[in-house]
């Protein structure tokens, strides 16, 4: 019996050795060792302490996105070409949608952020589905308080709600999807090309009865969000 329950104790310890070296590399290490994580968590930390103006004075302008803004958009040349009128933040996470930034901006506009203006960057298709980036928005975006709410917009399930959850607190789940694309890369170099290539290109222009039923009333929708924070919104 005595070396049943000493036994116990020591599977007990090493598993919380093991998922504590997980909680540890995944917050620490791997935002200094990942190029795209080391942004995301700047961005989102620089994001958190906007305000209407800078020092100076000037608006600041916030765009949000995913990898569209990042393919779409000279993040460098654009803060250089108006740095005299505005300053020029930005926060992309990649394969978001519409629900990741509504519930995204409910949580960092709770936290105190508040920008003159808001311009989103996503393709129409993204605005009109009920996806989420699961663990990754669970971990950036979420606010805890808006779980039940997420899980009846995204139609979610009480397991994949609980992964949320989950998610939320913990840095390992909420990364442990990008950590094994980042080892991926390493072992495979070029993995991310070779996935785009593979990807086939769709026609997801909506149509105008899609647009008029769906996606005009989730624009207002984000506009009243922004609104009663103080700050404008752009599309």
């Amino acid at each position: 019996m005595k070396n049943y329950i000493r036994g116990s104790i020591y599977l007990l310890l090493c598993i919380c050795i093991i998922f504590g070296s997980l909680e540890l590399f995944a917050f620490f290490i791997y935002p200094r060792i990942s190029r795209i994580q080391n942004r995301t968590v700047k961005e989102l930390c620089d994001a958190k302490q906007i305000r209407k103006t800078d020092s100076l004075g000037k608006p600041i302008i916030l765009l949000i996105g995913n990898s569209l803004m990042f393919d779409g958009i000279d993040f460098d040349l654009l803060k250089k070409g108006t740095d005299s009128l505005f300053t020029i933040k930005r926060l992309g996470i990649e394969q978001t949608q519409y629900l990741d930034w509504y519930y995204g901006l409910k949580n960092l506009f709770s936290q105190g952020m508040k920008p003159s203006l808001i311009l989103i960057c996503l393709g129409p298709e993204h605005y009109f589905g009920n996806g989420i980036r699961t663990e990754v928005f669970a971990h950036d975006l979420l606010k805890l308080n808006d779980l039940f709410q997420i899980k009846k917009d995204a139609q979610l399930n009480n397991t994949n709600t609980s992964l949320l959850a989950f998610a939320h607190l913990s840095s390992w789940l909420g990364n442990r999807t990008e950590l094994v694309k980042w080892i991926m890369s390493l072992i495979i170099p070029g993995l991310d090309e070779m996935t785009s290539l593979l990807q086939q290109k769709r026609n997801n222009m909506p149509s105008d009865t899609l647009f008029l039923n769906t996606i005009r009333p989730r624009f207002f929708k984000l506009d009243s969000l922004c609104r009663s924070y103080g700050s404008n919104i752009a599309i």
